[in-house]
């Protein structure tokens, strides 16, 4: 194992941290590796062990970074409609950092470079109208990420097939038995899905359950309250 120390004697290099994350996020964050950050800043690799500990290390400062670009909505409009911001804003990110969703996704705890961001959020929800269930609220919008995420994911992998083969054979869309619908919606190459494809339909889906619990729990209150 390298020591640490003996990693970083040497002349101090002309490049801070910043500039490797810059390069870091260009490369992609699921895909840099330390040896290309290093080639475009035109230094050796272990020249990076001056900035950073390791890729993880640098992976946590790109989060860091992305974590500060996020826009909280407007806290005086009603929550569902704050959650659909949040979409929105989320969406923004994962367009403008390619890889964002797969790291935190696949990489645990990622998501603790943003709980000041998520707290406020929940704060501002339950302050906008959602009520007093925290946790109900916290595991809704738990939920709403993920499927964000998972959602992006499969509009980045539609893009690339479209960059690729943007003149898809007609024979790969024709119905083929029970698997044609699948086929028909992955390679279906309209804007909608080349953007964000029903994801608002299913956030109005899981904010439509979100309410029906916040309704459910306001009919159990009251029922306490009457006993």
């Amino acid at each position: 194992m390298v020591d640490t120390d003996d990693r970083r004697r040497g002349p101090k290099p002309k490049f801070t941290l910043e500039d490797a994350v810059d390069i870091a996020l260009d490369l992609g964050l699921a895909e840099f590796s330390l040896a290309a950050v290093a080639k475009e800043l035109g230094f050796s690799t272990p020249s990076l062990y001056r900035v950073i500990e390791n890729r993880d290390d640098l992976v946590d400062k790109c989060l860091e970074r992305i974590s500060r670009t996020l826009q909280l909505p407007p806290a005086d409009q009603p929550w569902q409609d704050q959650l659909r911001m949040f979409t929105d804003e989320m969406w923004r990110v994962l367009d403008e950092y390619p890889g964002l969703g797969e790291v935190v996704l696949t990489r645990p705890l990622s998501t603790l470079h943003a709980k000041d961001y998520i707290w406020q959020l929940v704060d501002q929800c339950q302050e906008a109208g959602y009520g007093d269930d925290r946790m109900g609220f916290s595991f809704g919008l738990m939920m709403l990420s993920d499927m964000i995420f998972i959602n992006h994911i499969e509009v980045e992998q539609r893009r690339k097939q479209h960059k690729n083969h943007p003149r898809l054979s007609e024979e790969m869309v024709k119905p083929k038995g029970r698997i044609s619908l699948s086929q028909r919606l992955f390679f279906k190459t309209d804007e909608i899905w080349l953007d964000r494809g029903n994801l608002r339909d299913k956030v109005n889906f899981i904010i439509t359950g979100m309410e029906a619990q916040r309704q459910q729990n306001c009919a159990n209150q009251t029922a306490n309250d009457d006993n």
